[in-house]
């Protein structure tokens, strides 16, 4: 598809020109500035096709006797214990038989390989806002002779340049809500009432305030 682009660069012409040539053909110009010498695949991060070209599992001159054992009827457990006896892993059986086992090696790494690329980004802390009490103004209510009449038109706002570490500052809520609850927690409720401490017991102060009320002091 690209061998008569690099053919052209070897007679002579110009990148400039193969590039004109390539673009005018409908494909990527941008493919000249890549390693002749290495496929485009994996130069551009595509994974190359995986081809089976072995034998299936169950063909295996190594593994063919343990698949007939289970076409004689022989329960899997069975199997995998005559493997593991013969010095083989027994969670072979559990391939395809149909493929090779290089085959399903291969398609095995790649989804490891696949699984250590993939890099979880962190995930973002949530950031509280402090309340601002203010009450939004239409653009039609606005007054003639406000400052916001006064400005408009004289200023561009999306050209404004806003100093993030300080909008944070002043607009962010840096205090731990669990914090706040646990101080509270901690603080006895004013709304409780003191409990009375009673020094004998009710039935003595009962007969004692009747004698006292019979007194004449």
């Amino acid at each position: 598809k690209y061998s008569k682009y690099f053919k052209m660069l070897k007679m002579g012409l110009p990148m400039g020109a193969v590039k004109n040539a390539l673009q005018r053909d409908g494909l990527d110009p941008s493919m000249m500035d890549l390693d002749p010498e290495k496929s485009i695949t994996s130069q551009l991060n595509k994974e190359e096709d995986i081809i089976d070209n072995g034998p299936p599992l169950k063909d295996d001159p190594q593994y063919s006797k343990y698949f007939k054992m289970l076409k004689m009827g022989l329960p899997m457990g069975a199997v995998q214990n005559a493997m593991q006896r013969d010095g083989l892993d027994p969670s072979i059986m559990d391939l395809d038989p149909e493929k090779s086992m290089e085959y399903q090696k291969a398609m095995a790494n790649r989804k490891v390989k696949k699984k250590k690329t993939q890099v979880k980004e962190p995930k973002k802390p949530k950031v509280r806002r402090k309340k601002i009490y203010w009450s939004p103004i239409e653009e039609s209510k606005i007054d003639d002779n406000s400052i916001w009449s006064m400005i408009k038109g004289s200023f561009d706002f999306e050209s404004m340049k806003i100093d993030q570490d300080e909008f944070e500052s002043l607009f962010t809520d840096t205090s731990d809500p669990k914090a706040k609850k646990k101080v509270a927690a901690d603080k006895p409720a004013a709304s409780k009432q003191k409990k009375s401490v009673q020094v004998i017991d009710a039935k003595r102060g009962m007969n004692g305030g009747i004698i006292l009320a019979r007194l004449k002091i």
